[in-house]
């Protein structure tokens, strides 16, 4: 009964570190970022955009309406609303608005 108790305890001291060591990498996946800038290639599923502040972003369309990113063209400034994917190489698009401001 005593070691069904001290396991019990050994259990419950380990699960809140165990969960609070999880916490930054579940945070660090769900990152939303604002990519503006000028769209440098479109096609199927995938966009590229040249940030106005730093290199090119890889841009993943799935999760966008199609509505928001047909008709764009080379060139175009866009806004892409998205979170960081789990490898940190690429946003993955949640929402894309044509910008307006001047080349």
């Amino acid at each position: 009964m005593r070691r069904k108790i001290a396991v019990a305890f050994a259990v419950l001291a380990f699960v809140p570190s165990f969960a609070g060591g999880l916490t930054p990498a579940a945070a660090a996946q769900e990152r939303v970022v604002r990519v503006d800038g000028l769209a440098q290639w479109i096609g199927g599923d995938q966009m590229i955009v040249q940030a106005d502040k730093g290199p090119s972003v890889g841009v993943d369309l799935t999760s966008v309406p199609q509505d928001e990113y047909a008709g764009l063209g080379v060139r175009d400034r866009v806004a892409v609303i998205g979170m960081v994917s789990p490898d940190g190489r690429k946003v993955i698009g949640t929402a894309i608005m044509r910008s307006e401001r001047s080349r």
